[in-house]
Parts: C-alpha cells; structure tokens; sequence
C-alpha cells in the first residue's frame, strides 16, 4: 500500500497529455503553484517538489484552538467514480428554469465552479449540466453543438474552432 503524502508537502500528478510530472503546493501568500518538473523520473520530480519545500515549510501557519472552533464547514463526500469524472474534460451547460444561459467547455468537470467570468452567471443559474469527454477536441465538439441546439443567451452566435 502506497504511503500518503503528508499535508503541506505538495503533489505530484500526471496531467493528460503529458509526459512528465507536474508539481502542486502552495507558495508563501497560500497562492497554488502548479508546474512541470521537466522530467519522467517519479525519483526526480519527488527531489524537484522537495526542493522547493523548505523554503515553504518556514511559512507553514499554525492556528489557535479557538480559531479552529469558530470555523464553520459543509462536509460532503465524493465517490472516487464521480471524483474520476470531475477530472476529465467537459462540456457544461449553465441553466435557469429551463433556459440555457451559457456552454462552455474545458479540460476539467471543475472549471465552470472556478472561473471568474462564470461568477455571474453561476449566481444567476439554477443548475449546472457537466457533459465528461475522454478528450478535450470531443468536448469542444459538443461544446459547439449545444450551442447550436440550445442557443443559449449569454453565447450569442459564437461557436469555438475545434481543437487540432
């Protein structure tokens, strides 16, 4: 059995398309850091990501108990199978009472929750329809499909050149 990665020590990934490894932390102002290690070798990104953590293990914040307490959360729980989906790439559609108001489409289920310009648009829609893609040219396809066919407001007549 594999040992976790103990918290605050970064992440290595394999991005789609790749072939090497990428790397994830946080920087000092709690900004997340993604980048290529330049390299195949799990060894050497793991030396490449530790390299880059002492400097961030200095600014590793500890807080009071009491601040802890005061802290109120939401816990859910994500099945490993949705989690699986939520990383593939997209085509999404954003709703309200029956209306589509945008697609879009992106490499990963999670882009329409996180990206500043969809913020209005999330206020504004009662749900978010996510198509997954074993790929990203089959998710601008459907992408500019369901332009087509749904007409959404906020996409006027614009549709999206495909993926090469």
């Amino acid at each position: 059995m594999k040992m976790k990665r103990a918290r605050g020590t970064g992440c290595l990934l394999k991005l789609p398309g790749s072939r090497f490894y990428h790397m994830q932390y946080y920087d000092e102002d709690g900004k997340q850091v993604r980048k290529t290690t330049g390299t195949e070798s799990l060894k050497e990104a793991e030396n490449i990501l530790h390299s880059r953590m002492p400097a961030l293990a200095k600014t590793t914040a500890t807080f009071p108990a009491p601040l802890i307490e005061k802290i109120t959360s939401t816990v859910f729980t994500i099945k490993k199978d949705v989690f699986d989906l939520l990383l593939k790439p997209c085509a999404y559609v954003f709703w309200q009472n029956g209306t589509a108001l945008y697609v879009g489409s992106g490499y990963c289920s999670t882009r329409p929750l996180t990206l500043g310009h969809h913020r209005a648009i999330r206020a504004e829609s009662d749900r978010i329809e996510v198509h997954t893609c074993d790929n990203l040219k089959a998710a601008r396809l459907l992408e500019n499909g369901l332009i087509i066919k749904l007409r959404p407001v906020y996409n006027g007549t614009w549709v999206r050149k495909p993926v090469a």
